[in-house]
């Protein structure tokens, strides 16, 4: 799984789910890093690198909110490819005081930098491009190596479509 919820930031506070529609051709997992389809449909799509990032995705579902089950298309409520827009939406955390466990596109470390405190892109929806772990400004912000998996890294997102 891409990215996995911790916890909030905030003591107060958890997820802040919205339901968002998903475009039309395309495979969203729960975990993924997702961002709204500007270029034509306004839907909902995988998150790419060096863009912001509206959110993550906790569950998909029908448009009327309950569950995906065998009869509407889903092979496993985990990963839908949708073949029409709006067929499917997506319940997406877009609160910036989530923390979340990220996987890594190399193990931790590799470019020679601390995992604490390092910014990072994304490599794709799933996962972080450890080579581009710096002190300048990106896409997540790193808060150290995750205590139940140490191949994976604690993250927040840093730049936000919502900002």
């Amino acid at each position: 799984m891409a990215f996995k919820y911790k916890k909030s930031l905030n003591p107060n506070s958890g997820p802040v789910l919205i339901s968002i529609p998903v475009t039309t051709t395309v495979t969203i997992d729960v975990g993924d890093a997702v961002e709204i389809d500007t270029t034509t449909t306004r839907y909902l799509a995988p998150c790419a690198a060096a863009v912001k990032v509206l959110g993550h995705v906790h569950a998909l579902v029908q448009p009327n909110g309950l569950p995906l089950t065998a009869s509407t298309g889903a092979v496993d409520r985990l990963t839908y490819t949708t073949t029409s827009s709006g067929e499917i939406y997506a319940l997406v955390d877009v609160s910036k005081m989530s923390l979340y466990s990220a996987e890594m596109s190399a193990a931790l470390g590799t470019t020679g930098t601390t995992p604490y405190y390092e910014n990072y892109d994304l490599s794709d929806e799933t996962k972080l491009d450890e080579a581009t772990a710096a002190a300048t400004s990106a896409q997540y912000k790193g808060w150290g190596v995750d205590p139940d998996d140490s191949a994976r890294l604690l993250v927040t997102i840093k730049e936000s479509e919502l900002d």
